[in-house]
């Protein structure tokens, strides 16, 4: 998937552990869109755009990536990703329905779709790859950052069943933390349609910091990405280990105001830049040469 999505996917995951904060009150109805500056060693890499849409019943949530500085040169990136579900009053907090997540490059392209079973909690996925622009099929031979020796095996059904996608993962632990009372250790089983992986980690106590200037009183949440199946340990994969921290707002919107995760590659930061709610125009222009983000 390239870095830029790679680094992604963990954000994704790593902000599904969040882990814990002084008990808040339920949101009844929570509709947030959030703006990101993805930077890698120093430099910017893209732009992200999550949004969060909730009911007491139900959760939609999605993700946009679109590379810029450093990533842009290389390839021309664009990444979506989406899930939605019921929210539940045990186990997980949430039953996923659905989990899609579409790349592209100028060269190649990727479509995965995720559904489970209502009566098993298997989880299931199907993938194309093609060119953009004939519509040919590919593979991941095909990739040009795809360098295994071999073949990975699919993902056993033992090891799809009651699990979460990335999405799922990040709204349930978002409704664990609001009725929750202090500090905890968490693990947390995802299933991204090709990979099998846990989360786990530990939270702290509330503190203040300062980012861009701006102070927040945060929940710092300390975790660790676990391969269970599908990685290649020898290769490339290695850049999906590694330890993480997030920064989340000690309020009942918890809002991720930093992400930060670092592997054998270097170090990745996500920073929040812009509140939709307060300020609808950086989310109207995202994507868009005018967006309002830290240029490099």
């Amino acid at each position: 998937m390239g870095v830029g999505v790679r680094y992604l996917a963990i954000s994704c995951a790593l902000m599904s552990a969040l882990g814990s904060m002084p008990a808040a009150r339920a949101a009844q109805e929570q509709d947030e869109r959030l703006i990101y500056v993805m930077q890698f060693g120093g430099l910017t890499v893209a732009d992200v755009m999550i949004t969060l849409a909730e009911t007491p019943a139900k959760y939609q949530s999605t993700i946009k990536l679109r590379a810029r500085g450093l990533l842009a040169r290389f390839a021309s990136l664009n990444a979506d990703l989406a899930g939605e579900g019921k929210v539940v009053g045990d186990g997980l907090k949430v039953v996923p329905e659905t989990y899609r997540r579409h790349w592209s490059t100028e060269k190649l392209s990727s479509q995965l779709s995720v559904s489970y079973d209502p009566v098993t909690r298997v989880a299931m996925s199907t993938e194309r790859l093609f060119n953009p622009i004939t519509g040919e099929a590919k593979s991941n031979d095909d990739a040009p950052w795809n360098r295994r020796k071999m073949a990975m095996k699919p993902v056993p059904e033992d090891k799809r069943t009651s699990v979460v996608d990335p999405m799922a993962a990040l709204i349930g632990v978002r409704q664990l933390i609001r009725g929750s009372s202090g500090q905890i250790s968490f693990k947390m089983p995802i299933y991204d349609g090709s990979r099998r992986y846990d989360v786990v980690g530990t939270t702290e106590a509330p503190r203040e910091v300062t980012i861009n200037d701006q102070t927040h009183r945060v929940i710092t949440v300390k975790g660790r990405l676990d391969p269970v199946f599908g990685f290649d340990e020898s290769l490339q994969d290695r850049v999906h280990a590694g330890d993480g921290k997030i920064l989340l707002t000690a309020d009942e919107r918890l809002l991720p105001v930093q992400i930060m995760i670092g592997n054998s590659l270097g170090v990745g930061v996500m920073n929040l830049v812009a509140d939709c709610r307060r300020d609808p125009a950086p989310c109207e222009a995202f994507g868009q040469e005018t967006a309002q983000a830290v240029k490099n």
